[in-house]
């Protein structure tokens, strides 16, 4: 049971909402998987110190972890310019 996993006990867990389980959930995962960069960082700064590669991997080569390396970037925010901002308000008839 996930609940267990989580260090949530049977009185807790029959207490809570299911939007308090969830957040216990992802919390706990989110640090499952801080836990293995955390081990990954440390191996790949011990593969580079003994490395005599001279284009060593790179950390996601070396290990991959899907809930780190595969997460989009997000777009980064587009503003109008000053000549759109200009013909947006002209069309909206604000001067």
């Amino acid at each position: 049971m996930k609940a267990a996993e989580c260090g949530i006990r049977p009185s807790e867990f029959w207490e809570m909402t299911w939007k308090d389980y969830s957040i216990i959930v992802l919390g706990t995962e989110r640090r499952e998987v801080n836990e293995w960069a955390r081990t990954r960082n440390l191996a790949y700064i011990i593969y580079l110190s003994n490395s005599s590669d001279k284009h060593p991997k790179s950390i996601t080569s070396f290990w991959h972890i899907p809930q780190i390396d595969d997460i989009e970037e997000p777009e980064e925010e587009q503003y109008l310019s000053s000549d759109q901002l200009l013909r947006t308000l002209e069309l909206y008839g604000v001067n």
